[in-house]
């Protein structure tokens, strides 16, 4: 039996319009859906939503991505479906911090489940 969490996500230094921008790159890359709501249900529970709340396709429930006063990245929603969506957030902050560094262009591989950056080179 699966139970809502908050589940901390242990990058250093998170910048909130990075993570803003890895959330929107996990939508689209995705499918994910970006639900404009205060507050998502799990169990018959409401949950208010501190950040962006996304559904990815193969999770169960929505889950709340935000940045909490100590600037740690947080990810709070059903515990079947938070780990697997933090893991991926993880890999996506961290290229799309790279990507705003370098220019390159954000990549996401569905077989291999991998995000890669791709630069145009001259």
């Amino acid at each position: 039996m699966s139970q809502k969490v908050k589940y901390a996500v242990e990058i250093e230094r998170v910048v909130r319009p990075v993570v803003n921008r890895a959330v929107n790159e996990l939508a689209k890359q995705l499918n994910a859906e970006i639900l404009h709501q205060k507050e998502f249900e799990i169990y018959r529970d409401k949950l208010p939503v501190r950040g962006t709340c996304i559904k990815l396709p193969n999770a169960m429930y929505p889950v709340d991505v935000y940045v909490d006063e100590t600037g740690q990245l947080i990810v709070n929603g059903d515990d079947m479906d938070v780990e697997k969506v933090a893991r991926q957030i993880k890999q996506f902050y961290k290229a799309t911090n790279m990507a705003s560094l370098t220019g390159a262009q954000i990549q996401y591989n569905k077989r291999s489940r991998k995000v890669r950056l791709r630069m145009k080179v001259r």
